[in-house]
This record gives C-alpha cells, sequence and structure tokens, in this order.
C-alpha cells in the first residue's frame, strides 16, 4: 500500500487531520460544535481500538473495521451506560469518516457500506416541557421599545422566533450576514439561509 503525508493509505486514522480540519470546515461547511463533536466521536473510537481492543494505531488498518468491528464498538458504549443519542452521534462520526475516506478511494466502499447497515440505538425521546400560554404571550411585550436595548431585544426575539435560528448562530451574525436592501430581504447564518422566516 502507498504512502500519504508520511502515513500508510490502509491505516484507518492516517485521514483524520484532513477530515476535521479541511473537510469538514471547509468543503461540508460544517460549523466547530460540528467538528468538535465528530472529533469527540472519532477520539473515543480510537480509544476502544487502542485500549479496549488493544490495537495499535500502526497496525489498526480500514480492513479491520468491519460490520462486526462496529457491532463491539456500539455495545462497548452501552455497556458504559451511555445514552442511545450519545452512541448514535459517535457512530455517526465514524461512518461520515468512513464515507469520507471512501470517496477519496474506491477500494474502501465496501467498508463504509458495511459500517452503513450498522444500525442506530432506538432513541427515547424525552417529553419537553413547552412554555405556558401567557408566558408566550407576555414575553413579546417585556422589551420597552421607548429605549434602544428594547427594540435590540424585541428584533432578537422576534428573528429566532421566525426563523427558529440558534443562539448560537444568531451570535455569529454579523453587519455582512444582513440582506435588507435585496429585492426580498435575508438574512443568512451558519449553514443556513432564512427568507422571511423560511430556511432554504
Amino acid at each position: 500500500m502507498s504512502e500519504r503525508n508520511g502515513f500508510r493509505n490502509d491505516l484507518f486514522f492516517s485521514r483524520t487531520n484532513d477530515f476535521l480540519n479541511i473537510y469538514l470546515p471547509s468543503q461540508a461547511v460544517r460549523s466547530a460544535c460540528t467538528v468538535k463533536t465528530y472529533l469527540d466521536g472519532l477520539t473515543v473510537f480510537r480509544r476502544y481500538v487502542t485500549d479496549t481492543r488493544e490495537i495499535s494505531m500502526k497496525k489498526f488498518r480500514f480492513s479491520v473495521c468491519t460490520h462486526g468491528f462496529l457491532l463491539g464498538f456500539m455495545a462497548h458504549l452501552r455497556d458504559r451506560g451511555c445514552k442511545e443519542s450519545t452512541c448514535n452521534n459517535r457512530l455517526a462520526a465514524v461512518k461520515s469518516y468512513l464515507w469520507y475516506a471512501a470517496d477519496g478511494d474506491v477500494s474502501l466502499q465496501s467498508i463504509a457500506l458495511g459500517a452503513s447497515r450498522v444500525p442506530s440505538m432506538k432513541e427515547t425521546k424525552p417529553i419537553r416541557e413547552t412554555i405556558p400560554d401567557g408566558a408566550c404571550a407576555a414575553m413579546p411585550a417585556a422589551p420597552n421599545l421607548q429605549k434602544k436595548n428594547g427594540l435590540r431585544d424585541m428584533a432578537i426575539m422576534v428573528l429566532l422566533y421566525d426563523s427558529a435560528m440558534r443562539v448560537s448562530e444568531l451570535l455569529g451574525l454579523a453587519l455582512s450576514s444582513l440582506y435588507l436592501d435585496a429585492a426580498i430581504p435575508m438574512c443568512v447564518s451558519m449553514g443556513k439561509e432564512i427568507r422571511n422566516g423560511l430556511y432554504l
């Protein structure tokens, strides 16, 4: 097997740097939080490989990462008491990495396909409390529109409510994110485009 960046192409972790630092943020345009989630998932998987299965990173090749190996990884996470959502996030990170590697090397397609058949765990969706109707009605009336901060607070609430934008996305907005003079005024946030309150 040929070498790439000083590593053998068939070593499983040989492409993590490009995946995390180039592909996800620049080409797939994933947020820093998403990149960190994938980093955490691959780190947990690496610990399973080296600590639990006692396989050296220098010997763990893509071909070892079989359907059965990933089933064992999921069982390991479950035995450690991880929530179903956490287990699924870890598995998703490994699957995404494998598809990235397979996209650049057709010989890895069968490995990625095998991984894609590993089922996610069924999650029990928690019952979330909703805001009482009275509180919802009181929120828009809370800002004092006679003050500068009141107008700001009202604009923030309207933008969050109408767009379903996350608070972290709102905090990432800049003046260049707003296109108020356009034929259809719009606001562009990281990974999302919102026009008239609708995601595109």
